[in-house]
């Protein structure tokens, strides 16, 4: 893995987490509706107007879709508060100035990548003194050895 693409990993995890903690927030809103409404679907008030009391069957019906809304509340809560500190930290002016620059130096980063990428070598070789096997063995073997490792 590049060294930029692990920068662009910490910034995505950075920008996932607030989305994920908006979600998690209309997730809650939302089960606190469904509460809402059971309590008074189990009134019999529908649309804001008294309809009739449920029955038996209805109510169970009404006792499952609580019980799922209390659920989907509490993993909503649970994972809000588990982002809570990093959300914290995303939103003061300091941590914002600095996602911005690590996006700098993630733009940086990927330009000397690739300039590093695109270089190349042009071999030359001098008259005035003899070549050196041992010397050029060693080279060749830096050579090969420099060029798996920029194969991962």
């Amino acid at each position: 893995m590049k060294f930029s693409e692990q920068i662009e990993v910490v910034l995505e995890i950075f920008k996932q987490t607030e989305n994920d903690n908006e979600w998690y927030q209309k997730s809650l809103k939302d089960a606190d509706m469904i509460g809402e409404n059971c309590d008074h679907a189990f009134e019999g008030i529908v649309d804001g107007k008294f309809v009739k009391i449920p029955n038996a069957k209805e109510r169970n019906k009404i006792a499952t879709q609580a019980q799922r809304g209390r659920l989907q509340r509490r993993a909503a809560k649970d994972n809000i508060k588990i982002r809570s500190s990093l959300i914290a930290l995303l939103k003061t002016h300091e941590c914002k100035t600095t996602i911005n620059k690590l996006q700098q130096v993630l733009g940086d980063t990927r330009k000397i990548e690739r300039e590093l990428e695109n270089r190349f070598y042009i071999e030359r070789k001098t008259d005035s003194a003899p070549e050196n096997p041992k010397l050029k063995n060693n080279l060749n073997k830096m050579i090969r050895i420099w060029k798996r490792g920029n194969k991962e």
